[in-house]
């Protein structure tokens, strides 16, 4: 190995220094990996021992979104049948009442009102 740098690979050793101040250490090691220089080997090596940042933890987000997507129609889908029986109800209420009082009557409506 030479001990001289040139002034490009003088130029790539800053800019390595300059990358790994910012915690971008692949890109200086590519970096310095082209200069044939003992300090740019002695670089590489404490890159190297620099211990890996663990892998970000995958989101949930969108497995909470998807829950919420399903309760929310359920929930719909569970007041539309309610809602559906309940007029159901009062209209078969309401028909018992005209099948039990064929006139208008005070009975009738009085059944009228209890089937509201």
């Amino acid at each position: 190995m030479s001990t001289q740098l040139s002034p490009g690979d003088k130029s790539k050793m800053r800019t390595a220094q300059s990358l790994i101040k910012d915690q971008r250490y692949d890109e200086a090691r590519a970096l310095l990996t082209q200069v044939n220089h003992p300090k740019a080997t002695e670089w590489i090596m404490r890159i190297d021992a620099i211990p890996k940042a663990p892998a970000p933890k995958p989101s949930n987000v969108g497995t909470w979104i998807v829950i919420l997507v399903v309760v929310v129609v359920i929930g719909i889908f569970g007041y539309a049948v309610y809602s559906g029986n309940a007029q159901n109800q009062q209209a078969a209420k309401r028909y018992v009442c005209s099948l039990q009082y064929t006139t208008y009557s005070d009975a009738w409506s009085n059944c009228m009102a209890d089937n509201r």
